[in-house]
């Protein structure tokens, strides 16, 4: 009895919270299922290429096919992960991704490389940001936007790491050794989050980090308001014009993000510069994200996701406007560069926030997951609207032009979201107004 009242004060004492390993955890999923599943595999498209003869369009077929597999599995994720285990599924979604690899290892013939591709789509749509954002809301009531911030820094890390890694490997034994390597890392990795993930904070007798620790363990919901989760359900939003505006709001975001980034080093070289140094210009990105988009989830925790979406936004929209003055110099390149990480938290960090401040917790994981579905249709358009405009116009200046233009229809979708939402919260009823408004 006495040893069990030690254990209770010590516990009790304890500034350590199971969250931050469970975001930990996070880290590493998205350090494969982001980082190594997308966007490390464009490290292997110029051996592919070269060993099965494939034009342009043939080697973007193998990232648009990864694509559009991810987006019909978003389409289903948020109803298996309210029915079934998080902790199960983002394993299972995960393991995809060693399938994936394998298969490419041993393609002889370009349709098993479709094949391959199907396989890391489906890691990609099932086992990234929307079970990380689900167990992240689970797990934290306070500090949420940190433990977004750091936890989606790992999709960055992969690259950095893990780049090189596979490019000495490709060269010095081939590429179907270096896909089985990935498969390998990939696998155990998986195998470690599954044994550090939790689904909820009742499964270790815990309630959400900065929850009242008064309360029995389990029984708040997230932001610590006892009972239900508060918020609309997936049907009740749908009915709120609010929710179509947001989703205008994703959308535009979407047709911005990926294109921005994945055309900075072919601008670059475009307008003359060496490709090598247009190289360390993109890493140097990487760098800077991995510094942002921690500091962005602070901001948000402590200003407000409303207001730290006004001053990230207007980053993102000076870094498409940037791209006017990019080529004069090394050193304008390098700020281009930084500031397209400065705003590239906007998707990965603060759309779960726009989630639940608008909509609450009741249905999160499936109105995250219909956001998350249209915010990946933006991005799979977007790649396709850049080149387009590039190839019409004659410059990727243009394109980047045009994103800036997306990008203030992004935030002023976005803020009217929230002003509408703020509305939303008068309309219910007196309870779940004030859960909602304390969320």
């Amino acid at each position: 009895m006495e040893n069990q009242e030690v254990f209770l004060f010590m516990k009790a004492k304890s500034k350590f919270h199971y969250g931050w390993v469970i975001m930990v955890g996070c880290f590493i999923l998205l350090l494969y299922a982001m980082g190594l599943v997308m966007v490390t595999f464009s490290v292997f498209i110029p051996s592919l290429a070269q060993q099965f003869g494939l034009n342009r369009t043939q080697s973007s077929s193998l990232m648009t096919i990864q694509s559009v597999l991810s987006i019909v599995v978003m389409m289903c994720a948020g109803k298996i992960y309210k029915k079934y285990s998080v902790r199960l599924f983002s394993f299972i979604f995960g393991l995809f991704g060693v399938l994936g690899y394998v298969i490419y290892a041993y393609s002889n013939v370009i349709w098993m490389c479709y094949l391959g591709s199907a396989a890391l789509g489906i890691a990609q749509g099932g086992a990234t940001m929307i079970p990380v954002s689900i167990l992240l809301t689970k797990w934290f009531a306070q500090k949420r936007g940190l433990a977004l911030g750091i936890a989606t820094a790992g999709s960055g890390v992969a690259p950095m790491i893990f780049s090189p890694i596979i490019g000495r490997h490709l060269q010095t034994s081939g590429t179907s050794s270096a896909f089985l390597l990935v498969a390998g890392i990939i696998a155990v990795m998986a195998v470690l989050v599954v044994l550090i993930l939790r689904d909820k904070p009742a499964d270790m007798g815990l309630t959400p980090y900065g929850a009242d620790e008064s309360a029995a363990p389990g029984s708040q919901a997230p932001g610590g308001m006892q009972g239900p989760p508060p918020g609309l359900t997936l049907a009740d939003a749908r009915k709120n014009f609010c929710f179509y505006v947001l989703i205008a709001g994703c959308f535009l975001l979407g047709m911005t993000f990926v294109s921005t980034n994945n055309h900075y080093v072919a601008y670059l070289v475009s307008t003359g510069f060496d490709p090598a140094l247009a190289a360390i210009g993109f890493s140097i990105m990487g760098a800077a994200g991995l510094i942002v988009k921690p500091m962005h989830g602070v901001l948000a925790d402590k200003m407000g996701t409303a207001r730290s979406n006004v001053l990230f936004y207007i980053l993102w929209i000076v870094a498409q406007a940037f791209a006017v003055w990019a080529t004069g110099s090394m050193y304008r390149a390098d700020t281009f560069a930084i500031l397209i990480a400065a705003g590239s938290g906007l998707g990965a960090i603060a759309m779960p926030l726009w989630i639940s401040d608008i909509f609450g917790y009741r249905d999160y994981g499936q109105i995250y997951s219909f956001m998350m579905t249209c915010y990946q249709v933006g991005i799979t358009l977007g790649l396709m609207l850049f080149g387009i405009v590039a190839d019409i116009s004659g410059s990727y200046m243009n394109s980047y032009l045009l994103n800036a233009v997306f990008s203030v229809l992004s935030l002023v979708f976005v803020q009217a979201a929230y002003r509408m939402g703020a509305g939303l919260k008068k309309a219910a009823p007196p309870i779940l107004a004030k859960t909602i408004q304390d969320s």
